[in-house]
């Protein structure tokens, strides 16, 4: 049985906790993006000019390469290496994220959101898969559990903190923030730009 190229080895506990930190924050990325996006959604189709039939591809655009690629994504981690491929899954979906912060049209956001859902396809088996390499046979449950627990903790938190974001920041910072430009007014306002998903 071929080993993967450039595969992590198991290593010690000293090893182990910095990467299984950096894998749980990877997949929190993911996760948080996932159920962020609903709240956000109507803010990204008024600015946009979408319709709610553009908007409920928001979320779908980004789930359904996500589902389709992520055995493709194990895969080439099989045959490319472990952390060659998780990094290039995360450099696609950082760069797929900033394409959505300067989206200017629905279609350029969509496009986006499934280009972000390929990367995150590299990532999500690559991140499990070195975990479970890294970690020493007898704590390999514990680091899963880690990665998996920690993840869903942060995918929680992902609405409130937006939520909480959007409460206590002024109009104009968080509309900075967002990717947007807005001039605010209490007796009328005006914006344009694109919302951040």
């Amino acid at each position: 049985m071929n080993r993967p190229k450039a595969a992590p080895t198991e290593g010690s506990g000293r090893t182990m906790w910095p990467t299984l930190i950096a894998m749980t924050l990877a997949a929190s990325m993911i996760l948080v993006d996932q159920t962020a996006v609903p709240l956000a959604s109507p803010d990204a189709i008024h600015d946009l000019h979408g319709s709610l039939d553009e908007g409920q591809w928001l979320l779908t655009a980004n789930i359904l390469p996500l589902a389709a690629f992520m055995v493709f994504g194990g895969k080439l981690g099989d045959l490319l290496g472990l952390r060659r491929v998780f990094l290039a899954g995360a450099v696609i979906f950082m760069g797929a994220t900033v394409m959505a912060g300067i989206a200017q049209d629905m279609a350029w956001m969509l496009s986006a959101r499934v280009v972000q859902g390929i990367g995150a396809a590299c990532m999500m088996p690559t991140s499990v898969a070195i975990v479970s390499a890294v970690a020493p046979e007898d704590r390999r449950g514990m680091a899963l559990g880690v990665l998996a627990g920690g993840s869903a903790f942060f995918a929680a938190l992902g609405p409130d903190c937006l939520d909480q974001c959007r409460r206590t920041v002024e109009p104009a910072e968080f509309a900075i923030a967002a990717g947007q430009i807005d001039v605010i007014d209490h007796g009328m306002g005006v914006g344009v730009g694109g919302t951040c998903l």
